[in-house]
């Protein structure tokens, strides 16, 4: 069994991740359960690898959408540019924040409903999870 450095935990509704910080001395989850708790992580470099920064984000703003999915349209994009914000600021020079709020972003605009961008915002964080090598 292959342990994965930072995956999404369906059942939970969590991310969990490996804490950078002290591996590889030692492997320690840490288990986070919204984008507030996420943000917090990327900028005390709990998360420091750009791929897992990448992942993080991803589902951050997946977890945004979904919990916001109800609003209108107007609410919803609010929050979600108040998110990517926030998870901007952690850490300003990474670029692969950047690149991944500007994959998450461009779903938003194309999504008819925030519904719509609910799944396709999941569906998307998924897929960035499989495009990195997340094995430890």
């Amino acid at each position: 069994m292959s342990l994965k450095a930072i995956e999404w935990m369906e059942t939970k509704s969590i991310l969990r991740i490996i804490d950078d910080r002290i591996f590889p001395k030692e492997i320690v989850f840490i288990d986070l359960s919204d984008e507030i708790e996420i943000a917090q992580a990327i900028k005390d470099k709990v998360i420091c690898q750009p791929q897992l920064i990448s992942v993080a984000v991803a589902y951050a703003m997946a977890v945004t959408a979904k919990r916001h999915a109800c609003e209108d349209k107007y609410t919803f994009m609010d929050k979600l540019y108040e998110v990517a914000c926030l998870l901007r600021q952690k850490r300003p020079t990474e670029v692969n924040i950047d690149a991944t709020l500007k994959r998450i972003m461009g779903l938003a605009f194309i999504s008819t409903t925030p519904k719509d961008m609910e799944y396709f915002s999941m569906q998307e964080a998924k897929m960035i999870e499989s495009e990195n090598d997340l094995d430890i």
